[in-house]
Parts: C-alpha cells; sequence; structure tokens
C-alpha cells in the first residue's frame, strides 16, 4: 500500500508539477535545461536528496518485514542489481530521456515476480541472483542497441546530442 501511494504521488509530481517537468528536462538533456534556465545541479542535489530519504525508509520497511538486523542480508540478495534490473526491464533507459514511472513500477513487479516464483520452486539464492544477472545483462544489450540507432537517426536529421561524436 505503502508503495502504491508513493508511486501515484510520484506520478503527480513528475505529470503535473513544474518541478516535475524540470526533473525529465533534466534528466533527459541536461546541457539544454542549462540553456533553457534550469539549474540541473540543484534539481540534482535535490533528487539525490529525495533517493536518500526513500532509501532510508526502504531499509527500515525491508527490515522491519524481516523482523532482524542481519548485515550480510542486503549483500546476499544483491537489492541494487534487482533494482538495476527491474528498471532497465520497465524501460528505463540509462541514456536518460526515456522511461516513466509507471513502467519502472511494471519492471519492478515483473522481477520481483520472477524472483518470488523461483525462491518457491526451492532453486538456491545463487540461482535466482544468476537470472537476476542474466536479465539485466541482456536489458542492457537491447538498450544499448536501441540507443545506438536513436543517436544514428538523429545525426541524419542533423541533431544534436551532448556527448555525441
Amino acid at each position: 500500500v505503502f508503495v502504491i501511494a508513493v508511486v501515484v504521488a510520484y506520478s503527480i509530481v513528475l505529470k503535473w508539477t513544474r518541478f516535475g517537468r524540470s526533473v525529465l528536462v533534466v534528466g533527459g538533456n541536461p546541457a539544454a535545461a542549462r540553456l533553457a534556465g534550469l539549474n540541473p545541479g540543484r534539481i540534482k542535489s535535490i533528487l539525490y536528496i529525495n533517493n536518500g530519504i526513500l532509501a532510508a525508509v526502504g531499509g527500515l520497511i525491508w527490515s522491519s518485514q524481516q523482523k532482524m538486523y542481519n548485515p550480510t542480508g542486503l549483500t546476499t540478495l544483491a537489492p541494487e542489481m534487482t533494482s538495476l534490473t527491474a528498471a532497465m526491464l520497465g524501460g528505463v533507459s540509462f541514456m536518460g530521456g526515456s522511461g516513466s514511472l509507471g513502467s519502472a513500477f511494471v519492471g519492478i513487479t515483473l522481477i520481483s515476480t520472477l524472483s518470488y516464483a523461483l525462491q518457491t520452486m526451492m532453486l538456491p539464492l545463487w540461482f535466482v541472483t544468476l537470472i537476476n544477472g542474466l536479465l539485466l545483462v541482456i536489458a542492457l544489450t537491447i538498450d544499448s542497441f536501441a540507443s545506438k540507432k536513436i543517436r544514428k537517426s538523429m545525426a541524419t536529421t542533423g541533431m544534436v546530442m551532448p556527448g555525441m561524436r
């Protein structure tokens, strides 16, 4: 319930507020955002602070669900790899400028369902982590090819992105 409330709140902020549109512009093209009068450094700082607060709340919720504190638990579950895989499966591009909060939520739901199904089949944890890693490699490969295709089409139409050669 808490996650759904956070997703709805952040979706509203991203779609209907000035700050949300600024975040999308900075994420898509920081140089163009700077030229448009936005301060990308300030917006990124606000987002890092927001990310830290959400990470702390998520850690508290995860700890309360486990009903214990286990310092090795985070390394065995590899939450950073799971979150990267979920974001990539949801259509978020590491090149920036694509993806949405709803699609990332769909990716998280897919990867969580897959992990739960694999654990229900009583497979070892290393195998679940291996499957998540393979999914991440596949998603990164697809994203790499898609971003090359986009850059190539932008170069032929005369559009220039920062960092393009």
